[in-house]
């Protein structure tokens, strides 16, 4: 599996056939994204640049820190900040350089080779994939000219498919792929919170606006520490329920048409990794709250999804920017009522085996079955005209 450079720090995917927490495939030895740049060796002059100074590239930091699977906190205690609001201003570019000596532990914290890696010189700009990234972490808008590759500047890869309409598949994941249940974080909320109140308090805060989506993962974090839930849980958990039949064929099926693959999910990634195990074998992307233990099993924290609720469409427009598809020819699959932000985000969506009438309503397409090879048929079809013109 190969993918281009910027993968996304809360997804994973395969180098070396071992599973790692983030995306990309090798390049020159080294995972994606991690790399030493053959620069000029950084000597604290920040105006070297034709007389004009750089700028903290917030977007690389923020990627940089998620990648790690660090808190503000954390990240602040690493890169040698004063407290977290020093290392707050400087992710959110309300400090725009910090002094040399400052730059210098950043790049250390993070174990750069270089402090350049995390500047932008005069007249550069962010990635649009990581830029993308970035506001729908902060639940911002996107600039104007980066909502994608329908702005100018963008590169379509043909990479010999270029009479196909398709070629990104987002994929929701619980209640759709993984059968029996409707939501992972609820599961979870349901080894002790047996009504359900204390759940809900936690998402009227985060949908009032008077808790970020990290600082829920955060919250919700603590509480599940403070009933000692364990990893051997969880797993026993997930183990409850099942995968829709032939996954694995349907899969393939789709790849070998060329399909680029992902998955979309604000679910928790411990149902993916026990149920799907070998996920990294068909998804290029997979973007998902990711849960750490400790040896004892012990949660020690949660690293959140930009990518839930209403920022999912942000998820898109990552993709189509780093593998420079139009957003036209994406296809996105759900089933929720969470999907619903997806409706303008693709050129199709697909409602499968969805109970949500919203969903059905809203999605250009329904498919109703057990068998995935069933919707994966219907995608290969999608393309069949183009390909009978080519041939």
């Amino acid at each position: 599996m190969r993918t281009a450079n910027f993968p996304h720090p809360c997804a994973y995917s395969s180098a070396g056939g071992i599973i790692t927490p983030i995306t990309g495939g090798i390049n020159d030895g080294k995972a994606d994204g991690i790399y030493t740049l053959q620069s000029t060796v950084f000597m604290g002059n920040f105006e070297a640049w034709c007389g004009m100074k750089p700028v903290l590239n917030k977007e690389k930091l923020l990627w940089l820190r998620l990648q790690k699977g660090w808190s503000q906190e954390e990240a602040a205690v690493h890169c040698a900040a004063s407290d977290k609001k020093q290392y707050h201003l400087w992710e959110t570019g309300k400090t725009r350089l910090p002094r040399a000596a400052q730059c210098l532990s950043i790049a250390k914290g993070f174990g750069l080779g270089s402090v350049d890696e995390i500047l932008l010189k005069p007249g550069e700009s962010p990635d649009a994939a990581l830029q993308i990234f970035y506001n729908a972490h902060f639940r911002q808008p996107l600039p104007m000219g980066r909502e994608g590759v329908e702005s100018k500047g963008a590169k379509t890869d043909q990479s010999g498919s270029e009479a196909l309409p398709y070629r990104l598949i987002c994929f929701s994941l619980d209640g759709m792929l993984l059968r029996g249940f409707q939501f992972s974080w609820e599961e979870v909320w349901g080894l002790f919170d047996h009504t359900g109140e204390q759940r809900k308090k936690g998402l009227k805060l985060f949908h009032a606006g008077r808790m970020s989506y990290e600082d829920w993962c955060l919250w919700c974090c603590d509480i599940y520490r403070s009933h000692d839930v364990r990893q051997h849980q969880l797993v026993a958990l997930a183990q409850r329920y099942t995968v829709i039949d032939h996954l694995a064929e349907g899969l393939q099926l789709l790849r070998d048409a060329g399909f680029r693959l992902a998955l979309v999910s604000g679910g928790l990634d411990i149902f993916l990794q026990t149920l799907i195990p070998d996920y990294a074998r068909w998804f290029d992307q997979v973007f998902i709250n990711r849960m750490e233990f400790d040896a004892e099993g012990r949660i020690l924290k949660i690293v959140p999804t930009p990518f839930d609720f209403e920022r999912k469409p942000d998820a898109v427009r990552y993709l189509c920017s780093l593998y420079g598809v139009h957003s036209a020819q994406s296809i996105c699959i759900g089933s929720s009522f969470v999907d619903k932000h997806l409706i303008d985000a693709a050129g199709k969506t697909i409602a499968f085996n969805s109970s949500s009438d919203e969903i059905q309503e809203l999605f250009d397409m329904r498919v109703d079955s057990d068998n995935f090879m069933d919707l994966a048929k219907t995608l290969l079809q999608l393309n069949a005209p183009q390909l009978a013109a080519k041939a």
